[in-house]
């Protein structure tokens, strides 16, 4: 069976791998439950026992991915201690980035398989995430405002204008592009320059 250097990794994690490696990488529609298995070269019994239908794998890759990506931000987050609100906006970017540079399938998975999942009320999960995503930078970009290192601005359309270049970077990034420290420094001081007070 093809583990891929994974041979530690449980059964349910091998499968979990693979998804999200296919789905970043393949046509959505080409990802199947007997895909994997060919790939993994298991039984589509085995894959069905794991997971019987493909939204279930769907839903157990993002919690995965959700957890791995909270779990970086924590580390991050536990080892800085940022001296300001520029501080604090400088460490969500290096945190996003880093991430992404670090684990690009996985971030592109979790967009993709978000497209494809609902919410409750029937709504895509991409929109509740990319809320979620908002919020943690309005708040941000609103401490700024009231401590006056950042200038007045339109929090919500500033906090839309900054995930739309680090969802920019994450294509480039899934395109295959390498991207260096410079890249990143960029896209770190691009984005503070956004809202910085003039000096």
């Amino acid at each position: 069976m093809r583990t891929n250097g994974q041979s530690q990794l449980s059964r349910k994690e091998q499968i979990i791998s693979c998804f999200i490696e296919h789905v970043a990488t393949l046509p959505y529609e080409e990802v199947t439950i007997t895909s994997i298995a060919s790939y993994l070269e298991i039984s589509k019994g085995v894959m069905t026992y794991h997971y019987p239908r493909k939204q279930q794998l769907l839903r157990a890759a993002v919690e995965t991915i959700l957890g791995n990506y909270t779990d970086y931000l924590e580390r991050v987050g536990a080892s800085a201690q940022p001296a300001n609100v520029e501080a604090q906006l400088r460490l969500y970017v290096r945190s996003v980035v880093g991430y992404m540079l670090e684990h690009p399938f996985e971030l592109q998975a979790l967009q993709i398989a978000a497209q494809h999942l609902k919410a409750e009320d029937g709504a895509p999960l991409a929109e509740y995430y990319h809320q979620a995503a908002a919020h943690n930078l309005q708040a941000i970009l609103l401490a700024g405002c009231q401590s006056g290192e950042f200038r007045d601005h339109n929090i919500a359309m500033m906090a839309e204008l900054m995930l739309g270049c680090l969802d920019g970077m994450l294509r480039q990034v899934a395109r295959g592009d390498q991207a260096t420290e410079h890249n990143v420094a960029d896209v770190e001081s691009a984005i503070v320059r956004m809202v910085k007070q003039n000096s």
